[in-house]
């Protein structure tokens, strides 16, 4: 009996460490294979000669925002055709300057938020250095939960909230 409940405190201290530390993993394997698959996504159709992204009508650059599931900076892939969008248009454009704000919503501490805001905003920048983009003309700054798009304490505006935003502007 003994032996059973250190085990399952082991057990369960080891799933709270590694829930706590989730986040910080998102960063190496895991962010590289989201990237993988938005650049893979790109690639020219054996049947078309296109890309997903040059056949989705959401091509535009318009869209700027990419959002976020809680608790993860990986790039959802309902989010990809606005990443590819403006990794092509940014590419093309050499006199862009485009700063990628990461965001949190309200819950967590300050710190925490910062960093998780900043691992959005460089998970979108290397996705956005992949399909072209300069990354001399690319910054990656966090807001944590300091600018939020809906000021609600409910899910609606926590979802709004958890994005990176793709900033253009002129030398």
């Amino acid at each position: 009996m003994v032996k059973l409940l250190r085990n399952a405190l082991l057990a369960s201290a080891a799933c709270l460490s590694a829930a706590c530390s989730t986040p910080g993993a998102n960063t190496s394997e895991s962010a590289q294979g989201n990237v993988r698959s938005v650049v893979a996504s790109t690639q020219p159709d054996p049947k078309t000669g296109g890309t997903a992204a040059s056949r989705d009508s959401s091509n535009s650059p318009s869209t700027r925002s990419v959002y976020f599931d809680f608790d993860s900076n990986l790039i959802h892939p309902a989010q990809r055709p606005a990443v590819e969008a403006n990794g092509k248009f940014i590419a093309r454009k050499t006199g862009l300057k485009v700063t990628v704000q990461g965001n949190t919503d309200e819950r967590g501490s300050r710190e925490y938020n910062l960093a998780l805001g900043q691992r959005r905003a460089e998970a979108v920048k290397q996705s956005l250095v992949l399909l072209g983009a300069a990354n001399d003309r690319l910054e990656a700054v966090s807001f944590g939960e300091e600018k939020p798009v809906a000021k609600g304490h409910d899910g609606s505006a926590w979802e709004k909230n958890r994005r990176a935003d793709i900033v253009y502007s002129d030398r």
